[in-house]
């Protein structure tokens, strides 16, 4: 181990590392990952070095489930660059926790995603650490070359967002908008491609992820955003709306009944 090549910025520097991440880290954090958690996630985060982004393997889970930590810098759409090389790999995302932290060098985002092989696909279902190690370089890329990001990130939806069979409900939490805070809810078939599509159109539409929960189950996909406007200003009630609507377009079908108003839950 040569301490000379550990950036002073490293957890690992500090006189306990997880201490030093946790206290970096938010609130909800340390309440869902244990002590041991913390420590491995520290070992990742440090593995990053002075890459823009990187990724690798926390944990390999049954039934051909690995959970991948993403740590990198936390640039305008980082969540649908992360999607564009998840979905270039045939890779779809189950479930999702996503974090950001300060550090001297900038705001850097500790991102953890629940991945299995997308289907259809030809590759084997076991996710081998080759394939994260081309992940983590592909993201690098991505994060460092935003317009290149994005013509790719447009591609890969383009070639496999088919119409879906069934019509999203995408609605707003109605108690988060009386306390001034906006989150957006998608429920939606589960197929590859969905969290690219959501996120692509955040980005086009110059709206930042604060936070977010990604789960899938039996199919459906119910995705949490906490959403912001990139510029900072307020969110007006038809900019709500606009919002549902770019949503429901970029997953190629029309509002359901009940659903076209800014704070309209679904039946």
């Amino acid at each position: 181990f040569n301490a000379e090549m550990v950036p002073p910025s490293s957890p690992l520097t500090a006189p306990d590392p997880v201490a030093d991440l946790v206290a970096s880290m938010p609130s909800a954090y340390p309440q869902i990952f244990e002590r041991r958690d913390i420590a491995e996630h520290a070992h990742i985060v440090y593995a990053r070095g002075n890459r823009r982004a990187h990724a690798a393997e926390w944990r390999q889970l049954p039934g051909g489930t690995v959970i991948v930590c993403v740590v990198a810098d936390d640039v305008p759409g980082l969540l649908s660059l992360v999607s564009a090389a998840f979905v270039a790999h045939h890779l779809d995302v189950t479930s999702a926790q996503i974090f950001c932290r300060p550090t001297p060098r900038g705001v850097e985002a500790i991102d953890f995603f629940w991945l299995k092989r997308a289907r259809p696909s030809r590759l084997p279902q076991h996710i081998d650490r080759a394939e994260l190690s081309s992940v983590a370089n592909m993201l690098d890329e991505l994060v460092g070359e935003e317009a290149q990001a994005r013509t790719l990130a447009v591609k890969e939806l383009e070639r496999v967002a088919p119409e879906l069979p069934v019509r999203p409900r995408v609605f707003y939490d109605t108690r988060a908008l009386r306390r001034g805070e906006v989150i957006l809810n998608v429920v939606t078939p589960d197929r590859p491609g969905v969290l690219l599509a959501i996120t692509l159109s955040f980005v086009h539409q110059k709206l930042e992820v604060v936070a977010s929960e990604v789960r899938t189950d039996q199919g459906v996909a119910s995705d949490r955003f906490t959403l912001r406007d990139a510029d900072g200003g307020p969110l007006s009630a038809n900019r709500l709306a606009e919002i549902q609507r770019q949503i429901i377009a970029a997953l190629k079908t029309e509002p359901t009944p009940g659903s076209g108003g800014p704070v309209t839950p679904p039946e």
